[in-house]
């Protein structure tokens, strides 16, 4: 299963990579000739980011981070906007298709500071650490324990002061009911055969799973902003790495009974 999604998302890379990182209409088959769209797609992340930024500020204060992460940079939607606010960005992804268009597209754009990684199942490659690491509609796409396993590497790699915004979808219509699931998963397995693309895996995460995580990792400061995306629900976590910060109830603090 992982590996045929590795592969699944190499193929949309090549075959339709615009509308696989952002599934509207309006991408669909788009190509890097088509500036008016490329722009109108390159747009929808800059909003993404600007939005972002109003957020984190209004949580933590302003923000200028040095070095930026996009974990799932597809190609570059995001991280070419965060590459105007940065000093440096890296982009990773699994695949090397999604890449070499992320690549192409900073060419064209003269975006000079950012370069692109490829990973699998860890960041081993990935040398350093960021004032700010950044995941948005990437780990539905990952199997939860593969998925929990990279957030905790992604979450690692934050500086102190550092703050991060990761993305998790916690339920899509239908995930709960066993008939729909199955008619769901035997439709792709008939269709797979006769489409050139294959269907984007989708996946519910635990939300106490991902707060485990996310807390083992030191963090202490989170905040959680709920999205919707068709039905399909979710939460970006906004959280900042302090040194040394207790847990609210830490020490001879307890909890109250009135």
């Amino acid at each position: 299963m992982r590996h045929r999604t590795d592969a699944d998302w190499e193929t949309l890379g090549s075959l339709d990579p615009y509308w696989a990182v952002l599934t509207d209409e309006t991408f669909r088959g788009l190509t890097h000739s088509d500036s008016e769209k490329v722009s109108a797609f390159l747009g929808s992340g800059q909003q993404h980011v600007a939005t972002l930024w109003d957020a984190v500020e209004s949580q933590f204060g302003p923000f200028t981070p040095d070095r930026a992460l996009d974990f799932g940079c597809g190609v570059g939607r995001v991280t070419i906007p965060l590459a105007s606010r940065c000093r440096e960005v890296v982009g990773v992804d699994v695949a090397d298709s999604m890449l070499a268009h992320a690549r192409e597209l900073c060419g064209r754009l003269n975006v000079t500071n950012a370069r692109f990684l490829k990973i699998q199942d860890t960041l081993a490659g990935l040398d350093g650490r960021f004032d700010f690491v950044h995941s948005y509609i990437v780990f539905q796409h990952i199997p939860q324990r593969r998925g929990l396993r990279l957030l905790r590497e992604v979450v690692d790699h934050l500086n102190e002061n550092g703050v991060g915004a990761i993305h998790v979808m916690y339920y899509h219509p239908g995930m709960g009911v066993l008939p729909i699931r199955l008619m769901k998963h035997t439709w792709r397995m008939l269709k797979r055969p006769f489409s050139p693309l294959p269907q984007m895996q989708m996946n519910a995460y635990s939300l106490s799973a991902v707060f485990r995580v996310v807390q083992d990792c030191g963090i202490r400061q989170i905040h959680v902003l709920p999205t919707d995306h068709g039905g399909c629900l979710g939460a970006m976590l906004l959280f900042r790495r302090v040194a040394r910060a207790p847990y609210l109830l830490d020490g001879d603090a307890s909890p109250k009974t009135v």
